[in-house]
């Protein structure tokens, strides 16, 4: 007990008595103890001690987390471990009473070595509270990290390491979900006080995680409590939410539940109605935007009831169900008659030959008497609805039956159904038999139907040979349906799914080579529509059986040195089979201060978007990053730490896309373009308005029919018309001939990448009362589509990235926060059209003959982006619970934001999704 004791008295002076513990710990290996059960438990940290970390926690300040993670906390390698078993150096299970069902606590005293992992960054619940700008969302703190970044102000999507949105994967307690997002991405289905932390792999995944190209994203959910009830709300102008922890069983079982929502409209509306109350707005307009917008409105639920069975066995079941709803509607006018819709009537006057006049009606039926006893009336008619349902349930049962062997078996459901609706215009069609009228959309509507179901199972085992190997294995499998049925324009099929990231890239995928048309106006043929707008049109089933297997083992070489080998292997989607995925992890403790690592990885993603699939001429393989990594972490005085990587990947099989010319076009189309290029430029090609607008003079001959008269004036004109056609040049007819072919996207897997970075980051905590991180990064990613294809910037790369993060409490009450993000703009597909007026001058001058330009794919670059975020929170009470208020001003600097301006040029290119000004919000959480 005096060891125990002397522990405990070490946390509390820090550093002060280390010498103390060393002997603690060295009798205790001498009286043949376990030297860990010595060690103080606290939460999951990556210290550079045990005794500095102790402090801190017990201090209620946050452990130094956010770069690193130990092994025993990984929920989808190993089983979970019941509330009264910890892990030991080895992973081994441990009596500890009183902490949650389910938690998983990370013993201290063991070597660093042992606990870290390669490019492996945790940042915990009580961590994401202080970064600001989230909005209650836990994963807009993870571009804060090295090697992560965003697309934008609004997308809550990780880019990491040069890699696409979609190459990175979410996991939730074990399971990979389908869609962790809401409408658009804006916001993710994570609630905040339901997760106990997040674990980014952006360098070498554990084998058991599922493919993933350029980062995997590990969630873990807060544990039941089984002591004691504890819960809380935090409200705010744009979201609310609400959670409880609630013990049903003392020590055995406990239940856990937690939901938020957007209530955006709601407060937008009331803002609207004060603006009326105080005579700033006019009430007609306020009610009229009420009744026909309904503004983005989110809502998720999570919940989980953890019981532990016996002294072996744990159940934990749990899951989340989230929702979202859009819609836009407008004022139009109805007719009614007897109560029944009718065409609405338009009346206009007749007068005879006997002077009479007469009151008439036409409709889209026809001519006829005006309808008696019509009443018109204003209806919403809805223009866009956006339906989005989203849930995951998992059941996970762990099974410890002694110290050195355990089990896990997790099973899941998912499903996520998509119901997006944008109109057509409205009409009406009457019945041929009862002769009642019925709506009808005389356009194509467009729509975007998608749903997805999937189940997993996944069954993993842990077995500790001795002292220095440890082995897992696992087995996995998933299945499902997906179904999908789209009619939309690609620029909007894009922004549904969240995939938008650089909003000028989609100029790229016609070109490797830069594209020149010349010969004057072609604004006519040539516009925006045919470069950008290719119809995302698919409909199609697809059925999915993926099995998988991983393994992966801990050597412990020497007592400085870690070896972590593993092997996943996954059935392919395509016709080849996919190599075995090996990773492998060398990690050295050169000093107590220094750690050497490194990193070699083969990851492999086959769960490639629905539409890439559904468009690929061929069935696509798995796309392959091949990866590299080197890292030195260093630790320089007590609470601050440092770490520099270097890292390298090779990309293979990646899905591209390829336009293709279906060869068909309109003739109608192909005249008029060539009629209307003429009209343009007439003039340049030596045609006189006389030639150009005469048809002929025909003088009409009185000794001939009528019929005669029209033949020759017929003929005389469309030999005016040959001629004047005749002026057009062949590169023209050919320009307009290529332009007016029909096309669509296909994709396949042609593509390959390299991509490549150094980052340097630092977490620090001088005092108790402040603590924070900071990154810098510099990286390359460029890809190309084809074998003969030329490389291009890859659309999402940051070239440079600063981040930093910084928390200081002034006392007991106030506490600042600061998040300051600084990071190069993306490359983009420049390109231009050239304007003309009526008499042919050019706006541009220089190259008067020149209609359109589009530059080689990602040529250009945006100018660095930068945005400054301030918090400031006081501690209070409220009706005799803890409350903190706070206060956030987003974006106190801008340079540039919404607008995308060229880096060489500063010319203005696009615009962005990201926050134009300074937006203060404000909030309040109260916990009980």
């Amino acid at each position: 007990m005096g060891c125990r004791n002397g522990v405990e008295l070490v946390s509390r002076l820090n550093r002060t008595l280390q010498t103390f513990l060393a002997a603690c710990f060295l009798a205790a290996v001498a009286n043949g103890q376990n030297p860990d059960a010595l060690s103080p438990v606290v939460p999951i940290s990556d210290s550079t001690s045990a005794p500095d970390v102790a402090m801190r926690d017990s201090a209620n300040v946050l452990p130094d987390s956010v770069v690193s993670e130990p092994d025993s906390i990984r929920t989808d390698s190993v089983a979970p471990t019941p509330d009264s078993v910890v892990a030991d150096s080895g992973g081994r299970p441990r009596e500890i009473r009183g902490r949650p069902v389910g938690s998983t606590v990370t013993v201290k005293g063991v070597a660093r070595h042992k606990r870290k992992e390669i490019s492996t960054s945790v940042i915990r619940r009580e961590e994401i509270k202080k970064v600001v700008a989230t909005a209650q969302d836990p994963l807009r703190a993870l571009p804060t990290l090295p090697g992560v970044s965003a697309a934008s102000d609004l997308s809550v999507r990780p880019i990491v390491r040069g890699g696409d949105q979609s190459e990175t994967g979410v996991s939730l307690d074990g399971v990979s979900l389908l869609m962790p997002y809401h409408f658009g991405s804006v916001f993710s289905v994570f609630h905040r006080e339901a997760i106990e932390d997040f674990q980014l792999y952006s360098g070498v995944a554990p084998s058991s995680a599922e493919g993933a190209l350029s980062g995997t994203v590990v969630s873990r959910s807060r544990p039941a409590p089984t002591d004691s009830f504890y819960g809380g709300a935090d409200i705010s102008l744009l979201r609310g939410s609400a959670w409880a922890g609630i013990p049903l069983w003392k020590d055995r079982v406990g239940l856990w539940v937690s939901g938020q929502s957007l209530w955006y409209d709601w407060t937008v509306k009331r803002l609207m109605d004060l603006g009326v109350l105080i005579g700033a707005a006019d009430k007609e307009d306020v009610e009229k935007f009420q009744n026909n917008m309904t503004l983005p409105t989110t809502w998720d639920i999570q919940g989980g009831l953890s019981a532990k069975l016996d002294k072996n066995w744990l159940l934990d079941v749990g899951g989340f169900v989230a929702g979202d709803e859009y819609r836009v509607q407008n004022q139009i006018t109805i007719c009614l008659q007897n109560g029944k819709e009718i065409p609405c009537p338009n009346s206009y006057t007749t007068t005879n030959q006997f002077g009479v006049t007469t009151e008439e009606c036409w409709t889209s039926s026809g001519t006829g008497p005006c309808p008696k006893n019509v009443v018109r009336k204003q209806v919403a008619d809805t223009e866009a609805l956006v339906e989005l349902s989203n849930w995951m349930s998992r059941v996970r049962l762990g099974w410890t039956p002694s110290n050195e062997f355990s089990m896990e078996g997790v099973f899941a459901l998912q499903s996520v159904d998509w119901d997006v609706r944008f109109p057509g215009y409205r009409d009406l069609v009457q019945d041929s038999t009862t002769k009642d009228w019925h709506v009808v959309r005389v356009s194509d509507s467009e729509s975007f139907d998608w749903t997805r179901n999937v189940k997993d199972l996944n069954v993993s085992g842990r077995l500790r040979w001795n002292e220095n190997h440890e082995t897992s294995l696992g087995l996995g499998w998933r299945g499902g349906e997906e179904n999908a049925k789209t009619h939309l324009v690609r620029p909007l099929a894009e922004l549904i799914l969240g995939t938008t990231g650089n909003p000028l890239e989609f100029m790229g995928v016609f070109n490797d080579k830069e594209i020149l048309v010349t010969e004057g106006d072609g604004s006519s043929y040539i516009d925006l529509e045919k470069l950008a707008d290719l119809d995302f049109n698919y409909d199609g089933t697809l059925v999915r059986n993926l099995p998988s297997l991983w393994m992966e083992h801990k050597w412990d070489v020497d007592p400085r040195t870690r070896i972590r080998a593993g092997l996943r292997a996954t059935r392919s989607l395509g016709p080849t089979v996919d190599l075995p995925n090996p990773r492998l992890q060398i990690q050295h403790q050169g000093t107590e201060k220094d750690l050497f690592g490194l990193g070699f990885a083969l990851h492999t993603q086959s769960d490639l978007p629905f539409e890439w699939r559904l468009a690929a001429t061929t069935p696509l393989v798995s796309e392959k990053a091949w990866l590299g990594i080197a890292e030195w972490e260093h630790s320089f005085a007590p609470g601050w730490r440092s770490t520099i990587s270097a890292w390298g990947k090779f990309y293979q099989d990646l899905a591209s896309s390829r336009v293709v010319l279906d060869g068909m076009q309109d003739s109608s189309r192909y005249n008029s373009d060539l009629q209307s290029w003429l009209y343009a430029n007439y003039r340049r090609l030596g045609i006189t308005d006389s030639m150009m607008f005469n048809w002929g003079n025909y003088q009409w001959d009185e000794n001939l029919s009528m019929e005669e008269n029209r033949r020759k004036i017929d003929s005389l004109n469309a030999e005016t018309e040959r001629r004047r056609m005749s002026y057009i040049p062949e590169s023209v007819r050919q320009d307009i001939a290529w332009w007016n072919q029909t096309r669509h996207m296909t994709y396949e897997s042609t593509g390959e990448g390299w991509a490549a970075g150094v980052e340097a980051s630092l977490r620090y905590q001088p005092t108790e009362a402040w603590t924070g991180w900071a990154s810098a990064e510099w990286s390359m990613s460029r890809r190309k589509d084809r074998a003969d294809g030329a490389w291009y910037p890859f659309g999402l790369e940051r070239p440079w990235k600063l981040s930093w993060v910084n928390a200081f409490r002034i006392d007991k009450k106030w506490e600042v926060s600061v998040r300051y993000g600084s990071m190069g703009g993306n490359p983009y597909t420049p390109f231009k059209l050239w304007e003309f007026d009526y008499n042919n001058r050019a706006s541009d001058t220089t190259k008067i003959d020149t209609t359109l330009w589009v530059g080689r794919r990602n040529s250009g670059t945006f100018m660095p982006y930068q945005r400054l975020d301030l918090r400031l929170s006081r501690e209070s009470k409220m009706f005799g619970k803890q409350a903190t208020f706070y206060y956030e001003v987003w974006n106190a600097i801008n340079d540039p934001n919404f607008v995308l301006r060229d880096s060489q040029t500063e010319q203005v290119k696009w615009v962005q999704f990201n926050i134009p000004f300074p937006v203060v919000f404000l909030g309040m959480e109260v916990r009980f």
